[in-house]
């Protein structure tokens, strides 16, 4: 497995991030977020990783997801990140 790019992991937040807020599961995804993040690394190797073949069929990159939920610094940015558009929608 490959590491994910800087560029890569900005471009899954952006987008976990903007299909959270447009179908309004912020609230919901944000304690997610909160109580995944101790357990981010058994989380993604127990639940994402064994599931990524599958997700491969559906073309949804899980090796990718999974990458980026094993380092518990992208929960935070895709926390800050739904904040953001959050704010901005309430513009």
């Amino acid at each position: 497995m490959d590491i994910l790019s800087l560029e890569r992991e900005n471009e899954l937040i952006e987008k976990i991030a903007k299909m959270i807020v447009k179908k309004q599961m912020e609230t919901p995804a944000l304690v997610f977020l909160e109580m995944a993040r101790p357990g981010a690394v058994y989380f993604s190797s127990l639940t994402i990783l064994p599931l990524a073949p599958f997700l491969e069929f559906f073309n949804i990159s899980g090796y990718d997801y999974s990458q980026l939920f094993m380092k518990r610094e992208n929960l935070d940015r895709i926390k800050t990140r739904i904040e953001e558009l959050v704010k901005e929608r309430e513009k």
